[in-house]
């Protein structure tokens, strides 16, 4: 089962999991020759790594995660950016094919998710999530996912999964440590290059200011498959929420499978388009399994 695949596991990770429900499958063809390289990648000093971006290091979002028709608490979520980690990744192969491999700065991004004491015995859980992001395309260099979740009396998950991507040659190679088995899987899936992760799409979307109002597509891989995830303006509007009252640009998100749109659930994204760093308020899904929302609680910007 995907990192998606559990129905108690989405009130944790609600955050993170409304992507697959939305994307177009942008999987690379069975005769898929993967592109090298043209051009040198930048070599970004560690001072410039976050120029540009809306956010900085030491910045943290805290979401309250409610689910249902009741929108019932189950549970917080945090989004942090983290201080730049250098990353060695492939950048050519040199005459003898073997590949170089450069020690590049990269942003790096973190969540964590909860369930609170009242609901542990429904479900009890703790996820932590980091990324490694590209400073110049946002592509990901390296996921990692920390799962510790627990359902009474039904069963317990104790896992780590590490992804590392190679944007090089088109490849994902996964490893997870499942603890309550004992064991260690690895898997190899294929790459299309430049895409980002579920993580750092959230932060992508923070850096477009939707003036135009016009949609934005860009592809994220998930779930073994690379996907293409499409953002629709909707309106603008103001939004109340723990943190305070926000202009925010209202999203759509959307699917498509060829020329059809195929939609699994409603999601709607808010973005405070009008605030200096654009924080996400507020998120709302119409799902297979329900209803989810995320609601900004308290947003602290490190500049």
């Amino acid at each position: 089962m995907g990192l998606f695949g559990h129905v108690k596991r989405v009130i944790l990770i609600a955050l993170f999991l409304f992507f697959p429900q939305v994307l177009q499958s942008a999987e690379p063809a069975s005769d898929f020759v993967c592109p090298k390289p043209t051009e040198e990648l930048p070599n970004t000093s560690r001072s410039k790594v976050y120029d540009g971006a809306p956010f900085r290091p030491g910045e943290e979002a805290r979401y309250e995660l409610k689910y249902g028709g009741l929108k019932i608490l189950v549970g917080y979520g945090f989004l942090r950016v983290g201080k730049p980690q250098r990353h060695g990744i492939a950048v050519r192969s040199n005459s003898d094919a073997q590949i170089e491999r450069k020690r590049l700065w990269h942003r790096v991004f973190k969540a964590e998710a909860y369930t609170g004491d009242w609901y542990r015995y429904v479900f009890r859980g703790h996820d932590k999530m980091l990324a490694l992001s590209r400073p110049w395309n946002f592509a990901v260099s390296k996921f990692y996912l920390d799962q510790d979740e627990e359902k009474p009396f039904v069963r317990k998950t104790r896992l780590e999964k590490w992804i590392d991507f190679d944007h090089f040659s088109c490849e994902v190679r996964e490893k997870v440590l499942d603890h309550q088995k004992d064991s260690e899987t690895h898997e190899v899936n294929r790459l299309i290059p430049g895409a980002v992760d579920v993580l750092g799409a959230f932060y992508k979307l923070r850096t477009y200011s939707f003036d135009n109002m016009k949609k934005v597509r860009f592809q994220v891989f998930s779930s073994g498959k690379t996907w293409w995830l499409e953002a629709h303006p909707v309106k603008r509007e103001k939004v109340t929420v723990n943190a305070g009252t926000f202009d925010a640009t209202k999203l759509k998100m959307v699917t498509f499978l060829g020329k059809e749109m195929q939609q699994k659930g409603d999601l709607n994204i808010w973005i405070a388009t009008k605030h200096p760093h654009r924080p996400i308020v507020k998120i709302e899904g119409e799902v297979t399994f329900g209803s989810i929302y995320l609601l900004l609680d308290k947003f602290t910007p490190s500049f």
